[in-house]
This record gives structure tokens, sequence and C-alpha cells, in this order.
């Protein structure tokens, strides 16, 4: 089973939350009374990004051990699983703590400005039930082995911007009843008040829902 199809699995089982009975260990009985009826939550999202992920557009052999993050805030419409006005973000910054070389017989690149890994520009929601947010990478100014195998010399090369889209996935509330997801990649805090979220892309989402309505 795909993520997606895990989330939306849970999102149908929910609702029968409210008919386990109280004894089971890996239920939270007050968190799912909790949750029943509500139909707009606010989602607190923190977000952490660490990867070895290309940092140049010009030598694609050119990896750094990037970190980043950001915090997204939004009101979500359970049931519909849409946004509910605007969300809105704040960007972190990029470091790169080393480089390495994709390619065992070329030398690594060496960094000479910074990279971006993603400033989000817009956010809005997709059609499974996500937030799909867009902005820009910013790679970096390198010198790279632009004619290895033939030659290992560094060759400077300049920074670049490309689009690129980023998507956040939203786990249903209700879902912070339960103990146990049944997904490695999906945690909920003991307190059932948070959810972290470990993606295969590097971003690692902790989103902490309140209500609304």
């Amino acid at each position: 089973m795909n993520f997606r199809n895990f989330l939306v699995c849970a999102l149908c089982a929910a609702p029968s939350f409210a008919g386990a009975q109280s004894g089971n260990p890996q239920i939270d009985m007050p968190t799912v009374q909790k949750w029943a009826n509500v139909s707009v939550a606010h989602y607190h999202v923190e977000a952490s990004f660490h990867q070895w992920t290309p940092v140049s557009k010009r030598w694609a052999g050119s990896e750094g051990e990037v970190t980043d993050s950001m915090t997204v805030d939004f009101d979500w419409d359970v049931n519909r699983r849409s946004l509910v006005g605007s969300a809105t973000f704040a960007n972190g910054t990029s470091s790169v703590a080393g480089m390495r070389s994709t390619l065992k017989e070329c030398p690594a690149s060496e960094i000479a400005g910074a990279y971006e890994h993603i400033t989000v520009t817009s956010a809005a929601a997709n059609a499974i039930g996500g937030v799909e947010m867009r902005g820009t990478r910013t790679y970096a100014p390198t010198k790279s082995p632009l004619e290895c195998p033939a030659s290992n010399a560094l060759i400077a090369t300049p920074g670049d911007e490309a689009e690129t889209t980023l998507t956040l996935p939203v786990a249903d509330p209700r879902m912070l009843g339960l103990s146990v997801t049944g997904d490695p990649r999906v945690t909920v805090t003991p307190d059932h008040k948070s959810f972290t979220i470990k993606g295969t892309d590097g971003w690692t989402w902790t989103m902490t829902p309140t209500i609304v309505k």
C-alpha cells in the first residue's frame, strides 16, 4: 500500500473508531470523541528536510548534504479534504553540510555560493487531499569536474533557478485517536495531539491540528 492510499484508508476507517471497544490499548477514546464531529480544523505544520541532493544544475553528479525547514498554517475541511481560505507559510534557510560525487571516477564539486532547496511562493489544495506548494529552487554556483572522466579539473559553473513543487500530505485529525497507525512513516505523539509524517523525499512533517468548528 502506498502512502497516499494509507491516508485515504485511515480516513475511511476513522468514523468506526467511535464504535471500537474502549479497552483497546491502541485507541484513545477521549481523543476519538473529541474529533468525532469536527468539520474544520486548523493545522500548524513544522517541516524539516535532510537529504543528499543535487545542488548544481550544470553537474548532476554533484550532491550536497542539505537541510531546510519551513512552517505552514492553514484551516482544513476535514470531510471534503480541502483548504478553507488560504495557507500561510514561512520559509527557512537551507544549509549544505558537505559535498560528494555520485560518480566514483570523478571528484566532488566545491560549492561556491548559497543553495536554497525551496522557497515557497504559493500553496493550494490538490486533488488527492494534500496541499501542493509551488516555489523556486536556487542552485548554487560550484566548481565541478565538467570534463570528467577525461579530466578531474574543477571548472566554475554559475548558479541557476528552477520552478519546483512540494506536496504536504494532510493526515485526518481523527487518526489522533490511534496509538499505532499501521505505517512506520506516520506516528502519533503520546499525548495524541500531533502527527509526525516522514516522507521518502527527505521531508519530515510534524502537524498539530486544533478544532475550529
